[in-house]
């Protein structure tokens, strides 16, 4: 394949799908009728449609019911055959990605009006001192329309700069989006083209910014008596209450826009805390993870059991290994087993529960509480007993205020197990779920093809890794070793989606919180210096520093006020919308919402105080000669 040709995770070998029967060891793969791991991808002609295709494979899927019954049938209807386009975004994952980008594109447009408001008020103080000139061309017979296309085009230039010098930034920037793909034993690639498309876009959204940038503060600069601009300058403008009004509004309007974005970055901060603190079920600290797949090396039963053997007798040789378990999967991963089973006996429709595969000392090395009965042994997983250990969740869904001790469960035409165990009930897919019924069988090398070491040491797992890689590859080089790392940083991984939005709403908030604060601290620098002789006539008459100090700084506090009161109601709109998609946030998370206010208040008083401390320090003399 030509280079740079992936999708989504980046492949470097393919190979025919009848390799399956080889490297996976089962050569009826193609063969079976109930194997629907395969997507088939196809052009379709220009004449057709994806809704006219679907219809034909719906037809074709009724036909497939028929001949064949037991395998293309899913409650009495036909297994679907879906037709969707190669750019769709997979079913499963489109409530997950849309809703992220959804949140994602807000935060920047909450992003794009606080710095557009900021810029506004710039613009408008800097026109302001131009007020005398205005007039004059306003005598001289300009029309106002002239004016504003003038101003409004001198203004855009910063706004078109801006938004090339983002575009540049970008094509930076999207390099160290990288590394927020997940460790998950494939790798992944995110890469974000720049296109045409994008740069049409972003050309679009410059334009329509600058336009609406430069026109408000022309329309207010141009919006006054002539003999009055021909009279007064620049201190006799200061009164002016409608543009007054106009700046305190876009202050109002960053305050509470920046709180908004902190408000929801807190509320993913709490739901972060609440995830890490999480009762798993079992002990991850100090513990290493080191997978392996038998069927790269079409290991059969035996051997791939003394594979096995081999590999836990090197790892517990080790002299910083405390015990040592194999699994077929890890807690909290992408791979999930699950499958229907029914108490013994009992003709009641199947239950879905989760399953896993584990070797003697599992629970062990896992520190999972036994409740009740007995761990599995060498000779369960030898002699493939027909014996399970099941949660306390499974076990009082079957049989609550029983003992399940001695019990079975059944697979719908298959094996019958019974119950020698019953541990305490952790998470098993992700760190959010409620408790499910859990079962755990003896180890199959046979029927499991991946593996996963997992050895609890007496110091840093971390350190431990390279030693214990080597110790599984002396075993047969020839089967790969792979995700090796700790069960902390596996961990870690199933936290993305909601460190991504931490780490974002974060930074955005943070973003909007800064330009916020520039503004209110422009704000007030350029009224107190419009106020000079207004201070230094009240310092003459006797008014202390902190008097003074607190007639400059009012203002700007009334607007903090303000823009935190308009803030704090529409974010805890949104927080609770945010809120009851996330783990452990209730309907109001009071102290991630009191935190980022007082941060919003915090940071607001700073920007008031610095030019109002300054403004303190005026000689009065200096003060009234200001002009």
């Amino acid at each position: 394949m030509p280079d740079g040709y992936y999708s989504i995770v980046k492949i470097d070998v393919f190979v025919p799908a009848i390799m399956e029967g080889v490297i996976g060891g089962d050569k009826d793969f193609l063969s079976k009728r109930d194997n629907k791991e395969f997507m088939a991808i196809g052009r379709l002609r220009k004449a057709v449609t994806l809704s006219r295709a679907q219809a034909q494979f719906t037809i074709i899927a009724a036909e497939l019911q028929k001949q064949y019954p037991a395998s293309w049938s899913e409650d009495g209807r036909p297994h679907p055959l879906s037709v969707v386009p190669a750019t769709a975004v997979p079913f499963e994952l489109r409530g997950m990605i849309t809703g992220f980008a959804g949140l994602l594109m807000a935060a920047v447009i909450v992003v794009l009006l606080v710095a557009c408001a900021n810029l506004g008020g710039f613009l408008l103080a800097r026109l302001l001192p131009r007020r005398r000139e205005i007039a004059v061309r306003v005598a001289l017979g300009a029309s106002r329309r002239r004016l504003v296309q003038q101003l409004v085009t001198e203004n855009s230039l910063l706004a078109v700069l801006g938004g090339t010098a983002g575009f540049l930034i970008a094509l930076w920037v999207k390099k160290l989006l990288a590394a927020f793909a997940p460790n998950i034993g494939v790798p992944l690639v995110i890469d974000l083209g720049l296109d045409y498309r994008v740069f049409a876009f972003s050309a679009l959204v410059t334009l329509l910014t600058a336009f609406a940038l430069g026109l408000a503060p022309a329309m207010q600069a141009t919006r006054l008596d002539v003999l009055t601009g021909l009279k007064t300058g620049e201190q006799g403008q200061t009164t002016d209450s409608g543009r007054s009004r106009f700046r305190s509004a876009l202050i109002v309007s960053q305050v509470a826009l920046s709180l908004i974005l902190l408000m929801c970055a807190g509320i993913f901060f709490g739901s972060f805390g609440k995830l890490k603190s999480v009762s798993l079920g079992f002990d991850p600290n100090n513990l290493a993870l080191l997978s392996v797949d038998l069927g790269t090396n079409s290991h059969s039963p035996e051997r791939g059991q003394a594979f096995i053997n081999q590999c836990v007798a090197r790892l517990r040789s080790v002299s910083a290994s405390e015990s040592v378990a194999v699994a077929a999967q890890v807690a909290i991963g992408l791979r999930r087993i699950s499958e229907q089973i029914l108490p013994d006996a009992q003709a009641q429709r199947p239950t879905w529960i989760g399953s896993n595969m584990v070797g003697p000392d599992y629970f062990q090395v896992m520190r999972i509480p036994l409740l009740r009965g007995r761990p599995f042994t060498e000779q369960d997983t030898d002699h493939g007993l027909a014996v399970t250990i099941v949660n306390d969740t499974l076990a009082n869904l079957f049989w609550l205020h029983e003992d399940p001790i001695g019990r079975r469960i059944r697979q719908p035409g298959g094996k019958t197990f019974e119950v020698v165990g019953v541990v305490k009930g952790g998470k098993y897919n992700s760190l959010d779920e409620n408790s499910l019924p859990y079962a755990y069988f003896p180890l199959d090398p046979g029927s499991a093809r991946g593996l996963t070491f997992q050895v609890r040491t007496r110091i840093s797992a971390q350190r431990m890794l390279g030693i214990l890689r080597d110790e599984v590859g002396a075993v047969d080089p020839a089967i790969p070793v792979f995700g090796v790392e700790t069960m902390n940083e596996h961990l870690a991984d199933s936290m993305l989606p909601v460190r991504m939005g931490l780490i974002l709403l974060g930074a955005f908030g943070g973003l909007a919180l800064a330009l916020a604060s520039i503004g209110l601290y422009g704000l007030l620098s350029y009224t107190t210096r419009q106020r000079t002789r207004e201070i230094g006539i009240r310092t003459a008459l006797g008014a202390s520093p902190l008097q003074v100090l607190k007639v400059v700084m009012g203002r700007g506090v009334r607007l903090t006020v303000l823009g935190v009161a308009i803030g704090s109601v529409i974010g805890f709109g949104i927080s609770v919308l945010i809120g009851s998609q996330l783990y452990g946030i209730g309907p109001v998370d009071i102290a991630a919402l009191s935190g980022v206010v007082l941060l919003q208040i915090g940071v607001a008083l700073v920007a008031c105080y610095v030019p109002a401390r300054r403004s303190t320090r005026v000689d009065p003399m200096v003060a009234l000669r200001f002009e």
